[in-house]
């Protein structure tokens, strides 16, 4: 691939007006994940912002750089990149998820949920919205709405494990202790890996014994 690239520069420099492969945006991109992938966030971003420069309409291009942000723990600029992408297009569902958890992390309760409900209501059959509802529900303490979302979540999608072990957690806040178990243990199945799932099935499975 690079011997390719460097035979097109080599034909270009022969050439009257040919542009310069290195500058086309798609490259420029396509740079710009080979250094995200390798963690290099800050090259990424700044590589990003001049392809936006080049094409400031582009909603794709403000939500990556807002991946890249968010991945780099630059949580204000993710935000206001995700948000230039829903400014330019509104339907666009990922950015708009992907803030709402933002949002969410930040306890900024009612503008992240305004988020969520505006995913659910564009498109009801897709299960990421009510899961995250349903997490911001249970963080306001408000376990039975929380248990409808995350029913309504596992009813589209049964294969995340995420969505079982907060099922659990807002079983067992409801006193449902064997119902969080079962929870619990599809969790594990799916996602061993879950932060807390252990110690919760502990200590439901201590409760069941009592």
């Amino acid at each position: 691939m690079r011997g390719l690239a460097g035979c097109v520069l080599l034909l270009c420099s022969f050439v009257v007006g040919c542009t310069d492969q290195r500058a086309l945006p798609e490259v420029l991109v396509e740079k710009a994940y080979i250094h995200e992938e390798r963690g290099e966030y800050d090259e990424a971003i700044q590589i990003m912002t001049q392809v936006i420069e080049k094409e400031p309409k582009n909603p794709v291009l403000y939500y990556d750089r807002g991946v890249f942000h968010e991945a780099a723990k630059h949580i204000d600029e993710a935000i206001a990149d995700y948000s230039k992408s829903l400014e330019i297009d509104p339907k666009r569902f990922q950015a708009r998820n992907n803030r709402a958890v933002l949002l969410l992390n930040q306890k900024k309760y009612d503008e992240a949920k305004a988020d969520l409900d505006q995913l659910i209501e564009s498109q009801p059959q897709v299960s990421v919205g009510y899961f995250n509802r349903g997490k911001l529900l249970l963080a306001q303490g408000e376990a039975e709405k929380a248990l409808d979302d995350f029913n309504l979540a596992i009813e589209r999608d049964n294969r995340v494990g995420a969505a079982y072990y907060f099922r659990a957690q807002t079983k067992d806040k409801l006193g449902d202790a064997l119902g969080a178990f079962e929870d619990a243990t599809i969790a594990g199945f799916l996602d061993a890996k879950l932060e807390g799932l252990s110690d919760l099935k502990i200590r439901l499975a201590i409760q069941l014994k009592k």
